[in-house]
């Protein structure tokens, strides 16, 4: 008797019982915390950051890992930056191995931006500046406003700077409040602004003749990502076979050109199962499976590349059972 293998996957999973969501925010920048959350044992993680409207994201947590005979529990965390001042409400999304691209959802999280307005000042040495000309440039680093000022001055200088924000006028001031010297030298002031609401501003320093603009756009992106070792290790001996046939519906669908085909054979049953791809015609195009199957839950993938685009079906046969599922190819 010959025996067919394929990959055996354990896919049954138990909902969180823990999930704790929380979040540090430093400046524009946040740290979005998914601890204790019970997944299985091959997940590994990136993240697909969605921004919605009125100050809401979307954070879903994507498992590109491989299945594994367990499920343990994660701590997983995303860092973002590039927020706007306001309150902001983040929601947590998983898209998990076992889900056949359905998402699971844990919950959300509030977390409120404040504008400081300044976020950092600097002077360089003396002399660092060679030319003795006064000279602005402005840019910008996400939500934040970064202002670089040449200028020959004391060379004690020791920069305070006073801010205001009126509608979509940035007033700036600096005060040297350092103590006065005998000598003078070119120097570079920086000092950074912010986090500021996506517009368009007009800055007005004092002491300076023009009056320049500079733009602010909602630029959200990743810092960073974690994910911790996998702790509280679970084998559930029980659910490590099916307990009945069962034909999954195919992920993706649409695909283009490879989906993945899931199915159960369950204990003790050994029959010759048939899973066989057919075109809208009701022709067979192609037998992926015709054998022996071992107890278990089985995936195979079907490339579809050689075939036109359109709706084809699998359908699967083994003793009594039969299931179709419909699957669509677009190309």
């Amino acid at each position: 008797m010959k025996y067919f293998s394929f990959i055996l996957i354990f896919v049954q999973f138990s909902l969180a019982q823990s999930d704790f969501l929380w979040t540090n925010v430093s400046g524009d920048s946040v740290t979005f915390h998914h601890d204790e959350t019970y997944r299985n044992c091959g997940a590994l993680y990136t993240y697909d950051i969605q921004i919605g409207e009125n100050h809401s994201l979307t954070i879903t947590e994507i498992d590109t890992g491989d299945m594994l005979w367990c499920n343990c529990t994660f701590d997983l965390s995303v860092s973002l930056d590039g927020f706007s001042p306001g309150v902001w409400t983040a929601h947590i999304y998983a898209l998990d191995q076992d889900q056949f691209g359905d998402t699971t959802y844990y919950g959300s999280v509030d977390f409120t931006i404040q504008p400081d307005w300044l976020i950092e000042a600097t002077e360089s040495n003396c002399g660092f500046v060679d030319d003795p000309n006064e000279t602005l440039w402005l840019n910008t680093e996400g939500q934040n406003l970064v202002l670089d000022w040449a200028l020959h001055t004391n060379c004690c200088i020791e920069s305070a700077w006073e801010t205001e924000l009126v509608a979509d006028t940035f007033y700036v001031s600096m005060i040297d409040i350092g103590a006065p010297c005998d000598c003078e030298c070119s120097i570079m002031l920086t000092a950074i602004f912010g986090p500021f609401q996506p517009s368009v501003y007009v800055l007005d320093l004092a002491g300076w003749p023009d009056q320049p603009t500079f733009i602010i756009e909602e630029t959200i992106s990743t810092l960073s990502e974690f994910q911790s070792a996998c702790y509280w290790v679970n084998v559930n001996e029980e659910t490590l076979f099916p307990q009945s046939f069962k034909l999954e519906s195919p992920f993706p669908n649409p695909f283009n050109p490879t989906t993945t085909i899931r199915f159960n054979i369950p204990v003790e049953t050994l029959h010759v199962t048939s899973l066989r791809i057919f075109d809208i015609t009701g022709r067979v195009v192609e037998t992926l499976v015709d054998d022996i199957i071992e107890p278990g839950i089985h995936e195979i993938k079907w490339n579809a590349g050689n075939h036109p685009s359109g709706i084809y079906f699998v359908k699967m046969i083994s003793s009594d059972f039969t299931q179709t599922q419909k699957i669509v190819l677009m190309k």
